[in-house]
């Protein structure tokens, strides 16, 4: 491919980014200071953001002086961090890799740019797949090539590290090497300079078809990314303090796996869990301490916000107020009958409307309690145990410690998220509306 034919293949990936504001990842080396060199030629409008790590010591600050320069020369917005990392940190790349994306992220956001855009090229894409490969990636891993991967614009990802050699030499690009590229101590060195050799060994062509397969694989990930949204909609209910996930019992159920991993439980454990489905009650733990629940028909992922200790909440009186506790907002309104929605009723089980003439106060919010009785409307004012009605609603056994009431001393107003009571429901006669109202904080 010649410089005119890098050009337009760039022109091309990002017409329909053209209105938009770009951000260059640059690190001095020959991908991204050619592909600045083509979003100054073709007329992009971007900036640059570059990561200075401090691993190669003086090398690293001549890498920064060549980007300066460059940006000074071209009159291109550049934004530099510090990020020093340890010679001796265990994980040199994954570290360097959050780091600078942490900072792209922070520019992106504070100077509104729309996109950020990387250089990643073919031979790049295909050591991915292999560095996931290794990991014990599914199609979503070894997918590395996608036309917006994870919020990132790649419009080099079909082009060969020699064309990019080549294009840098016809129009004398200046650009530095990483030293640290040559070396085999990082599992992405090994595979470029010891596996994929072996590759070209088998096949002359290996680079093309492995492209193939990798956009093959991009194909195949658009199609389970069509029938994974249509999966979440019908399944997947989320909340601030839960979400709650329908297991269906067939393959479909692929999708609450991959979304167990996205919720920071590992490998091992969701084995576990798909061994446990039926086993309501059962309790597992992740690694970044979300509680999972298994119920009768669905899994439960609880926040790991979500307080072990409830402190009870206590109304005074009718005036309007909020009372925020426990990561809960409680918004109490008092509603005369004249303004009343009548079509609010129902409507959400996070909020209720009481007769406030039969409502005595103070009222107590607080987990219930095994003798914990009230009289459900629509039960002509008999007394039902809290347990039972939980166990008519197939609450799931570890959620049942969770329920709240609202109280006033042992008379139970209402089961919170479930049921209100005969003694306080809103009748023909109500002419002043008590309305309670709760939300979760995140």
């Amino acid at each position: 491919m010649n410089s005119k034919g890098l050009e337009a293949l760039v022109n091309s990936f990002l017409a329909e980014y053209r209105q938009n504001k770009l951000l260059l990842a640059v690190s001095g080396g020959v991908d991204s200071m050619v592909l600045a060199n083509i979003l100054k030629k073709t007329g992009f409008e971007f900036g640059m953001a570059h990561c200075n790590y401090h691993l190669r010591d003086e090398q690293s600050n001549l890498d920064q002086q060549l980007i300066e320069n460059w940006a000074v020369s071209n009159n291109i917005s550049l934004h530099v961090k510090s990020c020093p990392i340890s010679k001796n940190s265990p994980n040199i790349q994954d570290s360097a890799r959050k780091l600078r994306l942490a900072h792209f992220n922070e520019i992106k956001n504070s100077y509104d740019y729309n996109y950020l855009v990387t250089a990643h090229h073919m031979e790049d894409l295909i050591e991915g797949f292999f560095l996931n490969l290794i990991r014990g990636a599914g199609i979503r891993g070894l997918n590395t090539m996608s036309r917006y991967y994870k919020h990132s614009l790649r419009p080099l990802e079909n082009v060969k590290k020699n064309e990019i050699y080549d294009y840098a030499s016809f129009n004398n690009i200046l650009f530095r090497e990483d030293s640290s590229n040559s070396e085999d101590k990082y599992a992405r060195n090994i595979i470029r300079h010891q596996v994929i050799p072996v590759f070209k060994t088998i096949s002359s062509s290996f680079f093309n078809t492995a492209g193939r397969s990798l956009k093959l694989l991009g194909e195949h990930e658009a199609l389970i990314d069509f029938y994974r949204s249509q999966w979440k909609s019908k399944n997947v209910q989320f909340s601030e303090a839960f979400i709650k996930i329908n297991i269906i019992f067939n393959e479909e159920d692929y999708f609450l796996f991959e979304l167990l991993a996205d919720e920071g439980f590992h490998y091992n454990e969701i084995q576990n869990i798909k061994l446990n489905l039926n086993s309501p009650g059962k309790e597992f733990k992740s690694r970044n301490d979300k509680k999972l629940i298994i119920d009768r028909s669905c899994l439960y992922i609880l926040n790991s916000k979500t307080p072990s200790i409830f402190e009870k909440i206590i109304i005074y009186n009718h005036h309007d107020k909020q009372i925020q506790s426990n990561e809960i907002c409680v918004t109490i309104k008092s509603i005369n009958i004249r303004d009343f929605d009548w079509n609010a009723i129902g409507k959400d089980p996070w909020v209720i409307h009481f007769d406030l003439e039969h409502v005595n106060f103070p009222l107590i919010i607080r987990p219930w309690l095994d003798g914990d009785k009230m009289r459900p409307i629509g039960m002509q004012g008999k007394q039902k145990k809290i347990k039972q009605i939980l166990s008519d609603k197939k609450s799931n056994s570890a959620f049942k410690k969770q329920e709240l009431v609202l109280a006033y001393n042992e008379e139970v107003y209402w089961l919170i998220g479930h049921t209100i009571a005969h003694q306080v429901s809103i009748t023909e006669q109500t002419k002043c509306i008590l309305e309670i109202s709760f939300t979760f904080e995140k």
